[in-house]
């Protein structure tokens, strides 16, 4: 279509996580903002940074005495370059707001992904940066995922945590079937409720669908409601009873959840050993049955628990066996980290999921899908 366009969202992840879809359409020239170390690898080529070191390396020789005065006279020109020929930049919603390459530069759409997640003061930037006339602002989002976060109480109660995306769906919402001001009759026609999924089958749907979405959501196809993990079959035994069931390729058990209540053993804080223990034992089988460790992601709700289960497996701390090798690839993170990636197998650690009468009970989640 040709229009230029700004893809933002809270974190880096989110935002890479769109790019990494648009790496091998040749027809979509982007530019990822920001510094190289928090962009995906996949997409340091087409970081910013990198392109002007290469333009830089090729067309200005530290040889020369005035180099240096060289350099910041084609500085400009080169980030000029690079932006003008890019039909999307992708980059934070605080880059948004602050980054020098932005500063002179209008867009006729800004699309905002995983909109939810971001405080309303900071969805300004992508809005700062749209063209006076004819341009698109869109707000892509889900109200049952993560909300911003906001640390203080009171902030929250003024309305900090209300992301824009919650407050505009809001003023359509609460006078859908009463009479209709002015802005929520503006905002009808732009309100669209997108119910097919191609991530979850349909088991790992219903799960989704009984806690958060009323059975509004279906699969978007027959291949997608019944799709499962490809498991190495050939690979039996040497297993205990609950792995065997993790490991079960039936669509039914799609959805795992393993209640360590009775064997729990906390490191202190927001930490759980045994999980640490449980999740590297499912990593390591899963991988010995032919899963890449690439296809593998596993979230904690605490940045303590990640920071261990990463150590346990990249073969570090807590490594007492060689069931797996040492690799990078599988991807640990939080919750809000996570957020707008997917993986084929999901591994959740949730440490201390309920307290209750000074009983307490943890579990692991697995959700298989491909």
């Amino acid at each position: 279509m040709g229009k230029r366009t700004l893809l933002i969202s809270h974190t880096h992840s989110a935002v890479d996580n769109v790019l990494l879809r648009l790496t091998t359409d040749s027809d979509v020239k982007f530019v990822r903002l920001g510094a190289p170390d928090k962009v995906h690898y996949l997409l340091r080529p087409h970081n910013l940074e990198t392109l002007l070191s290469k333009q830089i390396s090729s067309n200005v020789s530290r040889s020369d005495p005035s180099w240096s005065t060289a350099l910041c006279s084609q500085l400009v020109k080169y980030v000029d370059e690079i932006m003008t020929q890019s039909t999307l930049v992708g980059c934070t919603a605080l880059a948004a707001a602050g980054h020098e390459a932005l500063a002179r530069r209008k867009f006729d759409v800004v699309v905002v992904d995983e909109a939810t997640q971001l405080l309303l003061p900071t969805a300004l930037g992508g809005l700062l940066r749209l063209e006076p006339d004819s341009s698109q602002f869109v707000l892509v989002g889900d109200e049952n995922q993560l909300p911003p976060l906001v640390q203080s109480s009171v902030a929250r109660d003024l309305g900090l945590g209300t992301s824009l995306f919650a407050h505009l769906s809001g003023i359509v919402h609460r006078h859908g079937n009463t009479q209709v001001p002015e802005e929520a009759d503006s905002l009808g026609s732009c309100l669209v409720q997108l119910k097919a999924q191609y991530r979850m089958n349909s088991h790992i749907l219903r799960l989704a669908n009984t806690l958060f979405y009323n059975d509004a959501m279906e699969c978007a196809s027959d291949e997608v409601a019944n799709r499962t993990l490809e498991l190495n079959q050939s690979i039996i035994g040497g297993s205990t009873s609950w792995l065997n069931r993790v490991l079960a390729s039936k669509i039914e058990d799609s959805v795992i959840f393993l209640d360590t209540q009775s064997i729990c053993k906390h490191l202190g804080g927001n930490s759980n050993l045994i999980e640490i223990d449980i999740v590297y034992k499912v990593v390591a089988a899963f991988t010995k049955r032919g899963i890449s460790t690439n296809d593998i992601g596993v979230i904690a709700p605490y940045r303590v628990q990640v920071d261990f289960l990463i150590e346990r497996l990249r073969g570090d701390k807590f490594v007492e066996t060689d069931l797996i090798p040492s690799s990078p690839a599988v991807e640990v993170s939080t919750a809000d980290q996570f957020q707008g990636r997917d993986k084929p197998l999901i591994i959740v650690s949730f440490v201390d999921c309920l307290r209750q009468k000074g009983r307490q009970t943890d579990t692991v989640v697995i959700k298989l899908h491909t």
